[in-house]
């Protein structure tokens, strides 16, 4: 276990005040914060159970050496009637009012500059009924307005250890604010929406990078594309026309790891055929 131990620091930031308690333990693989033990009431921590990516699977920006208004937010959101996808401009759904607000790399310890997690100790939080279900939010911005994308948590109970702790596991931010907005659009050009590239696991920045099929005849007829790992993907074929098709399931294809999959054509009579590769949607 490594401690800091460094006196309260009151900062002004964004116009309000707040109170960062900097006397943090680190319990690897767990960024958390111990509550003050002077606490006038009881108080609960969230922490994440590792890093938090990005949509392009990088980490999200935040450290406790970074400045915060450059870090991305995350939000502590009440559930009571469950969790709701935010308004377009990335701000709450008024079902899920904010609780907490904070920022990756909040209370952290400072000499370890550990990126994309955080801690967020609610003042009083212990009091939370252990039956009103709440949840984190966390932005690939600083910012609701700048956000493009989300990730959201499990709900979460006031459940905690015998440290006040809840840790909690966020995916990477895969969500769009606004999923008309990511649907049309397509940022490196090639074609793939954004919102089609993170459910296919290929980048939107790199026309590289897309869901694509192609023939090849080195080594007899086949289909070849480049697999994500562990997508799905189902072949198809079409042996009537394509303004009236009617495809058919080959075969399905679970990518083990990143790199090219293949299949061979099928033998059949006929003397046109279509291929087609499609994404098998699956289960969160």
């Amino acid at each position: 276990m490594i401690q800091y131990n460094i006196k309260n620091l009151l900062a002004l930031r964004g116009g309000s005040l707040r109170l960062f308690s900097f006397l943090a333990f680190l319990f690897l693989p767990y960024a958390v914060v111990q509550a003050d033990e002077n606490s006038l009431t009881p108080s609960l921590t969230i922490g994440v159970s590792g890093k938090i990516l990005d949509e392009y699977g990088n980490d999200l920006i935040g450290s406790a050496m970074i400045e915060p208004s450059l870090c991305d937010l995350v939000q502590i959101l009440w559930a009571t009637n469950g969790i709701f996808p935010p308004n377009e401009d990335g701000t709450p759904d008024e079902q899920n009012p904010v609780l907490q607000s904070a920022f990756i790399g909040s209370e952290t310890c400072l000499g370890l500059n550990s990126p994309s997690i955080f801690a967020l100790t609610i003042l009083g939080g212990g009091l939370i009924n252990p039956e009103t279900p709440f949840f984190v939010r966390v932005y690939n911005a600083s910012t609701t307005g700048e956000a493009t994308f989300y990730a959201d948590s499990p709900l979460v109970y006031n459940e905690a250890d015998n440290l006040g702790r809840v840790i909690v596991t966020i995916p990477a931010t895969t969500q769009a604010v606004n999923p008309e907005y990511a649907a049309g659009l397509d940022s490196d050009g090639d074609g793939m929406s954004d919102a089609d590239e993170i459910a296919a696991g290929t980048r939107h920045d790199d026309p590289n990078s897309l869901l694509s099929v192609q023939m090849s005849y080195r080594s007899g007829e086949v289909l070849q594309w480049a697999g994500v790992s562990g997508k799905v993907y189902s072949v198809q074929q079409n042996l009537s026309t394509l303004t009236e098709p009617e495809w058919m399931d080959l075969t399905t294809v679970t990518a083990e790891a990143d790199g090219l999959l293949q299949v061979e054509f099928p033998d059949n009579d006929e003397e046109r055929a279509y291929y087609r590769i499609r994404l098998v949607t699956q289960p969160d």
